[in-house]
């Protein structure tokens, strides 16, 4: 390796570094000013959940590829099984369990007597 390809190196190892650690910093500064239980919190996790809900809606309203062969019934059953048994356990992975368990039953079992 020549010394000129060594410095190149050298130097977008150091640039690198100093774009990250610079935002970080800038971060932690940040971070420190502001209330964790305050306005924008809680309007930052408002949109939050209403963009996840916009995404799951789509997805079952107008869904991509493979799911189109999907019936809409055992989309918005699956849906139904995730959230009920998401809000009775309060277990976010068991919700999204039982979804997909509801579908692949769904569409395995059930969608071949009809």
């Amino acid at each position: 390796m020549s010394e000129e390809t060594f410095n190149l190196l050298v130097l977008i190892f150091v640039a690198g570094g100093l774009a990250t650690y610079v935002w970080r910093a800038l971060g932690v500064y940040a971070a420190q000013k502001l209330n964790p239980g305050g306005e924008l919190f809680h309007w930052l996790g408002c949109v939050a959940t209403a963009i996840v809900a916009a995404l799951c809606v789509k997805l079952a309203l107008a869904p991509p590829d493979i799911l189109k062969e999907t019936l809409l019934v055992t989309r918005l059953g699956a849906y139904a099984a995730g959230i009920a048994v998401y809000y009775a356990l309060s277990n976010a992975p068991a919700g999204v369990a039982a979804a997909f368990a509801t579908m692949i039953a769904v569409e395995e079992v059930v969608r071949p007597l009809f």
